[in-house]
């Protein structure tokens, strides 16, 4: 495989997908029920586009479509071609396979270049990174959030803490050190690293998407009635069929 390569659809990817398949290695690494949400929400943008997928959580998509059966499809294919240890590891077991070269790829959130980075892996040379497989032009979202709530036994050190962490010097520490981006526009790009560039860059004019795994798109019983019936379908107590339905269902609320 070409590892400059970049994937416009999902058809591409699973094409290279099944050639690693004849091979000494996993083709994509996948850990517990989150993670494969966060496969499954991937799957779902590059077959609905970035309008489809919002429209996932507003209710001008629906659920019992063709089309979402179609990307479910492509979600159960994907799946195939994963570690069979996937239900037992956590995201950072998962990533290290990549890291290992025993597993060729593996879809997470862009704390995973942190992973890499840590181990004294650089990018384009040792790892690559690239959108997820036909979402290019797309932001997948979420925010790290600290809160003061109310009857905070400390509340002066409590705001102390959101003092650092809302400060330009806060945010540029916390975010090297996880391998995200900041929230605020007054830091400077050329203090991260070279993935995190173009992660400021994406965010600045990609069109921005809500995560479901990471509790942006849709309320927690939405992401928690997915996650139950992910979890049916990817360890097999479920069809496809009975899969979208209660994937229907949990939209619904």
């Amino acid at each position: 495989l070409d590892p400059s390569a970049e994937y416009d659809d999902l058809d591409s990817f699973i094409a290279d997908l099944k050639k690693l398949d004849k091979m000494d290695v996993t083709p994509i690494s996948v850990a517990t029920t989150w993670t494969q949400v966060h496969l499954l929400e991937t799957v779902l943008l590059a077959d609905l586009g970035a309008d489809g997928y919002q429209g996932l959580w507003d209710g001008s998509t629906d659920w019992n479509s063709s089309e979402v059966t179609s990307a479910l499809e492509d979600f159960e294919t994907i799946m195939s071609y994963t570690n069979s240890d996937r239900d037992g590891l956590d995201w950072p077991e998962a990533t290290q396979q990549v890291i290992d070269g025993t597993a060729a790829f593996n879809i997470m959130g862009d704390w995973a270049v942190a992973a890499f980075e840590e181990q004294g892996k650089e990018l384009g040379t040792d790892f690559v990174a690239a959108p997820s497989p036909g979402t290019a032009g797309t932001f997948d979202f979420l925010a790290d959030s600290f809160t003061l709530p109310v009857g905070a036994p400390h509340p002066d050190g409590a705001k102390a803490w959101l003092e650092t962490v809302g400060s330009l010097d806060g945010q540029v520490a916390f975010n090297k050190a996880k391998g995200s981006i900041p929230a605020r526009t007054d830091a400077d790009p050329m203090d991260f690293s070279e993935y995190q560039q173009t992660a400021i860059e994406s965010f600045a004019n990609d069109t921005i998407v809500s995560s479901l795994a990471h509790g942006a798109a849709a309320p927690i019983a939405t992401l928690n009635a997915i996650s139950d019936a992910t979890s049916k379908f990817t360890t097999g107590a479920s069809d496809l069929e009975s899969y979208q339905s209660e994937l229907a269902m949990a939209a619904q609320g």
